[in-house]
């Protein structure tokens, strides 16, 4: 099993991120947090969500589909206000564009909340949640992983700090893409160092 040593470079970068609050996208050597298939000796070091940032879009949508319906009901009044009962559609229709909103709005977040990357001492393991019925789960060891490049595409994403890991395995067919990563310079030095350790099979003694 792979560990972080005190002599490399992310030895540093793993107490930083330990101490990084983001609502939960960062969590280092988390408690409580286990999965399918994890074995006895196999510990979480990394626990990662995508930057909560990408959330905006959601909420903007979300009130954009708000303020439709808004519009419905407005054109709905002028065009029939003198033959329906302008108050119960009204709303009726403002209380379909919460609903409609809310929905919206609960499903990005769960998106987020379970797309899901989470590195252990042995193996890398990726979770893009779609829907409830439709979810794909990815893994590999980390002796598999050849290469992990980083790029930050765009302002947007070198503003918040985040950017995207294309994680490269001895199989074309397991390459991994995990996009709006924060602290992904940080979350790819770990990787490396992990990948390093475990193909060395570094001593347990100078482990941490």
């Amino acid at each position: 099993m792979a560990e972080i040593k005190v002599s490399q470079s992310s030895y540093a970068k793993i107490q930083q991120l330990a101490n990084f609050k983001l609502l939960d996208a960062v969590r280092v050597y988390p408690e409580r947090v286990n999965f399918d298939g994890q074995d006895n000796d196999e510990q979480i070091i990394l626990f990662l969500r995508q930057h909560p940032i990408v959330l905006l879009p959601a909420i903007f949508r979300s009130i954009g589909l708000f303020l439709l319906f808004v519009f419905f009901a407005w054109v709905f009044g002028a065009l029939f206000g003198s033959v329906v009962n302008l108050g119960a559609m009204g709303f009726t229709i403002f209380v379909a564009g919460i609903g409609v909103a809310t929905t919206n709005l609960i499903y990005d977040f769960f998106k987020w909340y379970f797309t899901v990357t989470i590195i252990t001492s042995s193996r890398l393991v990726d979770l893009d949640f779609e829907t409830v019925m439709d979810s794909r789960w990815s893994t590999t060891v980390l002796r598999a992983i050849q290469d992990v490049s980083y790029s930050t595409p765009g302002f947007i994403n070198t503003v918040f700090d985040m950017a995207d890991l294309v994680i490269l395995t001895a199989s074309h067919k397991e390459n991994f893409e995990l996009a709006n990563l924060p602290k992904a310079r940080d979350v790819q030095d770990i990787l490396m160092d992990l990948v390093e350790n475990e193909k060395r099979n570094v001593p347990d003694d100078d482990d941490v």
